[in-house]
């Protein structure tokens, strides 16, 4: 093995060491989260009067939620018609203008004809997300 192949198999074995430590705090975060949940509802049964609070501030809750949602909705599709960035005294609506993109594969034809095409050529920086293993 290379002095490369070695460095890459260290910086892969590394990386699946903080991979298994992610995987570990996540479980973590589960557990205590779930423990939490526990104690709530343990304290809400020994108050029963809790219970009617907390269902009324629930219901409340998912009304402004599901009214923040159609509130949204609206905002958007207003600032699409206004067509530029308004500001309120605590949110903005920021207008943005469509992405625009190209056929990469018809360029990289067209780049065989004419190759100073590819000088227009730019990638982005790679980047890591992260999901679980299936």
């Amino acid at each position: 093995m290379t002095r490369k192949q070695l460095n890459m198999k260290s910086a892969e074995d590394r990386l699946k060491a903080k991979l298994d430590k992610m995987a570990t705090i996540q479980e973590t975060i589960a557990t205590k989260q779930e423990e939490l949940v526990r104690l709530v509802e343990t304290l809400l049964k020994a108050n029963p009067n809790v219970l009617v609070v907390r269902d009324s501030l629930h219901e409340e809750l998912i009304q402004l939620q599901d009214d923040a949602v159609e509130m949204e909705s609206e905002i958007k599709e207003l600032g699409l018609k206004v067509g530029e960035t308004v500001k309120g005294e605590k949110l903005q609506a920021i207008f943005n203008q469509g992405r625009r993109s190209w056929d990469n594969q018809m360029l990289e034809n067209w780049a065989i004809l004419l190759p100073a095409i590819m000088e227009a050529k730019k990638a982005g920086a790679p980047y890591i997300s992260l999901k679980g293993v299936k």
